[in-house]
């Protein structure tokens, strides 16, 4: 199944949070995906320049009563 980039974002924003102690007390992130799957040239791009548009850019806050 397909993730999309809702649920990119929240398995991202809880692994980076979840795995580095320095990020434990944040209250929230931004994400932003480039999109590879479907564009399949922005891989390419990416790794030889650095450089691709985004595709999303994701805000999550990480407070459970807060809607993200």
């Amino acid at each position: 199944m397909e993730k999309d980039y809702d649920q990119t974002t929240e398995e991202l924003a809880q692994c980076w949070r979840n795995s580095n102690r320095e990020l434990a007390k944040a209250i929230g992130c931004k994400v932003y995906i480039i999109d590879a799957r479907e564009y399949h040239y922005k891989k390419d791009l990416y790794l030889s320049t650095g450089v691709a548009s985004y595709d999303a850019k994701k805000g999550m806050i990480f407070y459970d009563q807060i809607l993200n």
